[in-house]
């Protein structure tokens, strides 16, 4: 009998040695667009201490690099599968499958209304989806503010603006936009100019239009009471 027992217990450490390595990895979800990185934090064999000589990263199945660390991109927002094998010098080996997300990115856009040159021109976030934007970046003829999703800005000539608008959502995904703002030219110098008692408040100015051969110098013109008129003179 104590024969039989000193047999079994040389035989135990057979059973429990070279094991192998533990795989594992560690990455950050990204924004799409961006690069994927994955990096080794696997452990050889604690009773080995067998290094690991070769790294085998798949996306889906698909092998896409053969480095213990690397970064992959993708052409969609959506949940991958990233599997992890490595091997060590004594030909053992283990993987680990962990899930990576790429968001979607947001789709930057704004609103703004047709004012006259020195009157505040309103702005207003129309971005998608409106609930995860949390930063906002307006750029007005070439002056850049960061505020709140409305605001205004105050174009001192008439003419077409570009205006950049960027925005971040939640996740930090980011995107940007540039739209043509418009501002028209408005007569300012006959603003105490009365007529039956009525006060002219500003005239919105459109000229260069043709009918029948002929040019047209439209004023239209807005009074104090609410009334409006428009005046065509033809050259």
């Amino acid at each position: 009998m104590k024969k039989l027992l000193l047999i079994l217990s040389l035989s135990l450490p057979i059973l429990t040695m070279a094991q192998g390595p533990t795989a594992f990895f560690i990455f950050s979800d990204v924004c799409l667009g961006q690069q994927l990185p994955v990096n080794d934090f696997s452990t050889p064999d604690p009773n080995t201490n067998s290094p690991i000589v070769s790294w085998s990263w798949e996306v889906n199945g698909s092998i896409f690099s053969t480095q213990s660390s690397d970064s992959y991109l993708f052409n969609n927002c959506s949940l991958y599968d990233i599997t992890l094998t490595v091997t060590d010098a004594d030909g053992f080996s283990d993987d680990i499958t962990l899930q990576a997300e790429v968001f979607c990115l947001p789709t930057a856009d704004f609103v703004s209304d047709i004012v006259c040159s020195g009157t505040p021109t309103n702005f207003a976030d129309a971005s998608t989806p409106a609930p995860s934007i949390v930063y906002w970046f307006y750029q007005f003829d070439g002056v850049g503010v960061s505020v709140n999703p409305v605001t205004s800005y105050t174009f001192l000539a008439a003419g077409t603006y570009m205006v950049g608008f960027n925005i971040k959502d939640d996740k930090n995904c980011a995107d940007s936009i540039v739209k043509a703002v418009v501002v028209d030219s408005c007569v300012s110098n006959i603003s105490n100019y009365s007529i039956n008692n009525k006060k002219i408040e500003r005239v919105l100015d459109i000229t260069g239009k043709k009918t029948n051969n002929h040019k047209n110098n439209i004023n239209i013109i807005f009074y104090d009471d609410g009334t409006i008129e428009k005046k065509i003179t033809i050259e």
